[in-house]
């Protein structure tokens, strides 16, 4: 479990916080609609809570941001 941040390092790669839900499956349901063109990943916070994190694929579109 981690202390929630805006940012996250994760694999050598900085991902950037899209928003912090109450159940995983929220969380898995989120990621499921940016995993095309976003890489994702899914932590859990300290207080239980499911924080997801995107990071650009190189020379695509995100819907928060764009490489």
């Amino acid at each position: 479990m981690m202390k929630l941040s805006r940012w996250q390092l994760v694999d050598g790669q900085v991902y950037r916080l899209v928003d912090v839900l109450h159940s995983k499956r929220n969380a898995e349901i989120l990621s499921k609609s940016l995993e095309d063109n976003c890489s994702i990943a899914i932590i859990s916070t300290e207080d239980g809570r499911w924080a997801v994190y995107w990071r650009p694929k190189t020379g695509t579109h995100c819907p928060y941001g764009v490489v």
